[in-house]
């Protein structure tokens, strides 16, 4: 077989959505336990403290950087969130990406102050901008277990509807999906602030990420695991499956036999 005949490399993770990645903080306040990021600095590499972490040092050459286009969407952020600590460094980051031409997908657990002041300082670039805001859960408490720093569900509501309202693309991300069993109602919560799309996905390497935390498991970490089973994602799928806002992340597709794309950026 030829390089030529051989089939085209399936993409997945970020690359799903984009082309290329950009980062200039470390750490992250949210505090997610389920976090890859926060696993690898912390718990495998050793690079930080847990403290050190959830203090979000923003790093200076990463916001002096000078930036050029990209041959498709840059995804911003993907290892950190936008946050008031670092605000300033995000505008800085985005208006770059933005001014060297690039189509921009922000990601973000949204905190209000954030996303106003986000979608009144890039309103010249706003057809170059779409929000993708991470929201898989409904139930406070639940929040408060999985994402113990992050914003709420009111607030992160209320911001995509800001970005909304301001004229913007928005889209949401339902990955990790952390109430399967609740997703009807989170995209019904959702749908009148959604221009583009609604995403589903999997808890990836569920244990893996969290026994750092908790090497005897947790009675939500059980119940999800419970809940992403073949069995279950298929049971999530055929409530949503005609839903036209509906798009299915790789760890579902490969569940559900979709075809999964094989170019970077694609499927944003």
């Amino acid at each position: 077989m030829t390089e030529k005949d051989q089939p085209a490399k399936q993409v997945s993770g970020t690359r799903e959505w984009a082309v290329e990645t950009v980062n200039f903080s470390n750490g992250c306040r949210n505090s997610c336990i389920y976090c890859y990021a926060r696993y690898r600095a912390v718990h495998r590499l050793h690079r930080m403290t847990n403290d050190d972490w959830q203090k979000e040092l923003v790093r200076d050459h990463d916001v002096r950087k000078s930036r050029k286009l990209a041959d498709g969407p840059v995804m911003c952020p993907s290892t950190h969130d936008i946050t008031p600590g670092n605000i300033e460094a995000a505008e800085t980051v985005l208006l770059k990406l933005l001014q060297a031409g690039n189509h921009v997908l922000i990601v973000s657990k949204p905190r209000g102050e954030c996303i106003e002041r986000l979608t009144k300082s890039l309103r010249p670039y706003l057809d170059q901008i779409l929000f993708r805001f991470t929201i898989g859960v409904v139930d406070e408490q639940l929040r408060q277990f999985w994402e113990p720093g992050a914003p709420t569900f009111e607030e992160r509501l209320r911001a995509l509807q800001t970005a909304y309202e301001a004229g913007y693309a928005t889209s949401v991300s339902a990955e990790p999906l952390l109430e399967p069993w609740n997703a009807s109602e989170l995209l019904a919560r959702l749908r009148p602030f959604i221009t583009h799309s609604f995403w589903i996905g999997k808890l990836n390497q569920l244990h893996g990420r969290t026994k750092w935390l908790y090497p005897d498991g947790h009675p939500e970490i059980d119940r999800l695991e419970q809940w992403q089973t073949d069995e279950k994602v298929f049971e999530v799928y055929e409530a949503l499956k005609h839903d036209p806002l509906v798009r299915w992340k790789e760890s579902y597709k490969m569940v559900l036999g979709l075809e999964l794309s094989t170019t970077a950026g694609l499927d944003i």
